[in-house]
């Protein structure tokens, strides 16, 4: 039985080097450390659905990486009691699974705007936040083309009684026309 992942670190740092290149979202973030449980100053670099983070800007090398496939994101609410004790974690997030034993992240960001830039930026890079979107389109598709479909029949339902109208508007207009000429005679 396989205990790890292979990964090919190639492809991986190739990613890492297109989310230093590419317009992503990116910037300093604090990392809480799984190990140690202390706030850590990292550079981190959104990919598609990869999360880099890096020692600091200039490093080329990550020092690891989030996949962002099916995790949730969410700001850390601080109850008004402990927001006065300590103020550096009123812009906390954290990324998490639903699966067990997968890794949780807690960042925290300087400034509110910069926690909800990421909060929003995380949510949008998911794939399944992609999947959710594309089932609406298809559901609002599949309502367009039902739409279609009555306006079709209605049209259908019109044009017939327009034609049955028009063959009673002729029938009439014999019918006045032959009036007309018997009392004419």
């Amino acid at each position: 039985m396989q205990k790890t992942v292979r990964i090919n670190e190639g492809q991986l740092l190739h990613l890492a080097s297109k989310a230093r290149q590419e317009n992503t979202t990116s910037g300093y973030l604090h990392k809480k450390s799984a190990d140690t449980g202390k706030w850590q100053l990292r550079w981190f670099a959104l990919y598609q659905n990869l999360l880099f983070y890096y020692e600091n800007d200039t490093t080329n090398r990550p020092s690891g990486v989030a996949l962002l496939e099916g995790c949730y994101c969410e700001r850390i609410v601080i109850p008004t009691s402990v927001k006065g004790k300590d103020n550096e974690k009123l812009y906390c997030f954290t990324i998490y699974y639903r699966k067990d034993g997968q890794r949780q992240y807690d960042l925290k960001s300087d400034t509110e705007s910069e926690c909800t830039t990421w909060i929003d930026a995380i949510r949008q890079a998911s794939y399944s936040k992609v999947q959710e979107q594309k089932e609406q389109l298809e559901q609002k598709h599949l309502h367009l083309l039902q739409i279609l479909d009555s306006e079709r029949q209605a049209k259908w339902h019109y044009v017939q009684q327009t034609e049955e109208l028009t063959t009673e508007v002729k029938k009439l207009k014999n019918e006045v026309g032959q009036l007309e000429h018997l009392s004419t005679n």
